[in-house]
């Protein structure tokens, strides 16, 4: 592949971390409004919708058929494991620090890098990967605790941590099963929509039948003008049109390389909360920022040094 490709699929990936570090600044402002299931459901069948949307504008619903077909394990998996990671994202977030939270989430670079090994056999510059992860979670971890880590072995906060990172794990799961399915349907046009569009769309039956049976159901529905506005709006910006992008970034580049930027997410939610919220930067965001650059580009490098690690299946 092209180097001018790479380019292309890391600044689809940039354009995913963005929108998503967006995402979690709308969604603080409906989450007295709106409940974790109505929530889940709404936009995961709204982003799915506009995709559906979008392949019929284009005329394209080929090969939908033979995807399922194809991939059944695999699909049922992802719905499994995407609807156990919006669950375990709220019930971690609501039972642990924010700023823990945000570090737990911010792992997902390891954990994708170490899936991608197993099930993708990506194994190219593993201790260099590995090393540029340590400096990048160094990095985060600076940025979003300030060395104050009590948080972290407190047992008020252990539930919500082991829910947050098990939400974490589960999503990361989910892409490296979404990139392995996209490798096995690359022949079929428009796989990245077709895909995002089944994943979005048939986790709205299990979380809609746990809304039904929530004490969410009986105000179903029954939203403020401007919730449904940010709803609707994050379900197309935040799940439809950022999952495509990762998606599309990923055929470009490796997966654990594009993962990587995800380490970015935390410098862009301080930055934005700077340029929104008027909060000042500290020493921290300088120091972490500088760690997590120059991890994204260890993880990046392309050595022509093959490492000599034997996996045995």
């Amino acid at each position: 592949m092209s180097e001018r490709e790479k380019y292309i699929g890391y600044i689809f990936i940039f354009l995913a971390v963005f929108i998503w570090s967006l995402g979690e600044i709308f969604l603080k402002l409906i989450q007295n409004y709106i409940g974790v299931f109505a929530y889940t459901f709404l936009r995961l069948l709204t982003g799915g919708m506009f995709l559906i949307l979008i392949l019929g504008i284009q005329k394209d619903f080929s090969g939908v058929g033979k995807m399922v077909k194809n991939n059944k394990l695999i699909l049922t998996l992802c719905i499994i494991i995407l609807t156990s990671s919006n669950i375990l994202f709220y019930v971690g977030i609501t039972n642990t620090l924010a700023n823990i939270g945000a570090v737990l989430c911010s792992t997902s670079p390891i954990w994708i890098t170490i899936l991608a090994i197993f099930i993708l056999k990506e194994r190219n510059n593993l201790k260099t990967k590995f090393f540029g992860i340590l400096i990048g979670t160094i990095g985060v971890i600076i940025l979003l605790t300030e060395f104050d880590l009590s948080g972290f072995i407190s047992s008020v906060f252990l539930f919500g941590n082991i829910m947050a990172l098990g939400a974490e794990i589960s999503w990361d799961f989910f892409t490296v099963l979404g990139r392995k399915l996209q490798i096995n349907e690359k022949d079929t046009s428009n796989h990245e929509i077709k895909f995002t569009f089944l994943s979005l769309l048939l986790c709205c039956i299990p979380i809609f039948i746990l809304l039904i049976f929530s004490p969410e159901f009986s105000n179903f529905l029954n939203y403020p003008f401007d919730v449904w506005l940010i709803v609707i709006g994050l379900g197309i910006v935040n799940s439809a049109l950022a999952y495509f992008l990762f998606f599309k970034g990923l055929k470009r580049v490796d997966t654990s390389k594009g993962a990587s930027l995800i380490f970015l997410k935390p410098i862009i939610a301080t930055t934005l909360a700077f340029l929104i919220l008027n909060e000042e930067p500290t020493i921290f965001l300088i120091i972490s920022s500088i760690l997590i650059i120059i991890a994204i580009y260890i993880i990046n490098i392309d050595t022509a040094i093959k490492e000599d690690i034997q996996i045995n299946f």
